[in-house]
């Protein structure tokens, strides 16, 4: 153990060793930062509270700044020269916090490394669903059956509180439910209600990361998300047939009277040629695409920093689309130096006029995938187009490359009926 003044750089620059540390301050006794082995520093104080040595957790590193975490020690060593005990006020603080508040915490300190797009969904998710459901419960109280029961009540639809019909004792269009206790004046209820068993899977799978994290904070003993049964979904495996990407060409060059003009024509041309995701397309900026090199450089998609190998056709779209000025964006906005954002009502209409209401925007993807599955593209090949980390993100196209596996048995079966006939293959005519 070391003692020095603490400031950010001297922080920063701790490295880890063999072992757990601790650097002390040399100005505020019982103030120091713990390094461990695995390269995390946190804050910490020690002191004494009736003759027994007591450590109080301040934080991380990073969430903390050193100058906050200095203050908050200073702090804590007056409620201990005022006969207090910090670290047992804060055990009673944490058994008293409920899960809204868990999730404000979460939301604060618990999102590092996520992408802010993940970030948002989990901040709706939990406003939405969360909060008005069980945030009033104790973290420590939370059982493995509130889960369950949450996931029920995402699943199952309450029509009669849907956010967008108004509620109450003087509603007569049949939408409202009423009773002894409906409030006399119209309100409109939380969204909450409206979900679906897709939406309750993967509001659980958040609750599962939110308590770990409860865990890592020592607010509770275990991950009462463990052992829930998760519904189960129908896999969407829309592709579109030929004739059908015949119609939807015929539409899109119908709302392109100016080759290039339309916004949502060259995303939807571009996310069929590339196989891209829909957000890759949307927010890619022309300073990201190289004509020259054939590479269209992705700085943050889902699966991190990655390279899109453009081909001959994507390269004429982008060719062709009108640049707007001071917009860096390759599918612009109406808001000055903004992206698109109105594909998917874009979407509904051409969808409609090309007799495809069932197809959406992600199976455009599928698509691409798809015939490259049946133009016997391996798995692992169309898995670097699409831009999959994982194999088992490609393994949903598996059963689309059917077409070279029946082409090989007819082979295979045609050689050996030949053979047991006498027939010679000129193959093995040659190899004798």
């Amino acid at each position: 153990m070391s003692e020095t003044k603490l400031m950010k750089r001297v922080v920063d620059g701790l490295e880890p060793g063999d072992r757990d540390y601790v650097v002390w301050d040399k100005e505020i006794a019982g103030f120091g930062v713990r390094v461990r082995t695995s390269g995390t520093k946190t804050y910490v104080f020690k002191y004494r509270y009736r003759n027994r040595q007591q450590w109080y957790s301040i934080g991380k590193h990073g969430t903390w700044t050193t100058d906050q975490a200095r203050r908050k020690a200073g702090e804590l060593n007056v409620l201990v020269l005022s006969g207090e005990d910090p670290a047992s006020k804060k055990q009673a603080d944490r058994k008293a916090m409920t899960v809204s508040e868990l999730c404000d915490l979460y939301l604060e300190e618990g999102i590092a490394g996520k992408k802010a797009q993940t970030v948002e969904m989990d901040r709706i998710r939990i406003d939405t669903h969360v909060r008005p459901l069980i945030g009033f419960l104790k973290v420590p109280d939370v059982t493995r059956r509130d889960m369950q029961s949450l996931m029920t009540e995402i699943a199952t639809p309450r029509p009669w509180l849907d956010p967008n019909v108004t509620r109450g004792s003087s509603a007569d269009d049949g939408s409202a439910k009423d009773g002894a206790t409906a409030p006399k004046k119209k309100r409109k209820t939380y969204s909450r209600t409206i979900g679906g068993k897709g939406v309750a899977n993967r509001t659980i799978g958040m609750l599962g990361g939110i308590f770990s994290f409860a865990i890592d904070r020592e607010l509770r003993q275990d991950n009462p998300v463990v052992g829930v049964k998760k519904f189960k979904e129908k896999r969407l495996n829309r592709r579109l047939k030929d004739e059908e990407l015949q119609r939807l060409a015929a539409v899109l060059q119908h709302y392109e009277p100016i080759p290039g003009a339309n916004p949502a024509v060259n995303a939807i041309r571009l996310l069929l040629l590339l196989g891209c995701r829909k957000a890759e397309i949307l927010t890619l900026e022309w300073d990201d695409v190289h004509l020259e090199s054939g590479l269209i450089h992705l700085r943050d998609s889902k699966s991190g920093e990655r390279h899109v190998q453009m081909n001959s056709m994507a390269k004429d779209v982008l060719r062709g689309i009108h640049r707007v000025p001071d917009n860096p964006h390759v599918i612009p906005g109406n808001k000055e130096g903004q992206h698109f954002i109105a594909l998917q009502k874009s979407w509904e209409r051409i969808r409609k006029e090309a007799g495809i209401p069932d197809v959406r925007i992600h199976d455009l993807r599928h698509t691409y995938a798809s015939i490259a599955a049946d133009m016997g593209f391996s798995l692992q090949a169309i898995g670097k187009l699409l831009g999959h980390k994982k194999a088992s993100s490609t393994e949903r196209y598996a059963h689309l490359a059917d077409a070279p596996l029946k082409h090989a048995t007819e082979t295979v079966s045609a050689t050996i009926a030949g053979r047991m006939s006498g027939q010679i293959s000129p193959l093995a005519q040659t190899a004798a």
